[in-house]
């Protein structure tokens, strides 16, 4: 049997209520709170030009407050997951995350860290 990998994203991990609270400030309200969810997360990274270079995926672990480790949702910059396009650190030659591609992100989030590597959920 072969070995599994956990896989690990690279980046900055809000709570769902955060992006609800977010969505609402928005105008943004569905029945569906995945839909509402995910149209935040365009926003966010449209707004801090990451559009198609991150993605929102559900990771484990705690937010920078220090909460109880939980369910949140990663901007994921870089990730060890082979199949995605995201930067790879264990990828021969494959480009560092640059501090600019993050410091628009971190601000609009209202964040003071930097980014995390957090385990995904699947």
């Amino acid at each position: 049997m072969g070995s599994t990998r956990r896989l690990l994203y690279y980046g900055y991990a809000v709570s769902e209520e955060w992006l609800l609270y977010e969505a609402t400030k928005q105008g943004i309200r569905s029945e569906a709170p995945h839909v509402d969810i995910t149209r935040m997360c365009g926003i966010i990274l449209t707004e801090a030009g990451l559009f198609l270079k991150a993605l929102p995926v559900r990771v484990s672990g705690s937010t920078a407050d220090g909460a109880e480790p939980r369910t949140h949702w990663c901007f994921a910059l870089a990730s060890t997951d082979p199949r995605d396009s995201l930067p790879n650190p264990r990828r021969k030659g494959n480009p560092p995350v640059l501090t600019e591609c993050y410091q628009l992100l971190k601000s609009n989030l209202g964040l003071d860290h930097e980014p995390c590597w957090y385990p995904c959920v699947l």
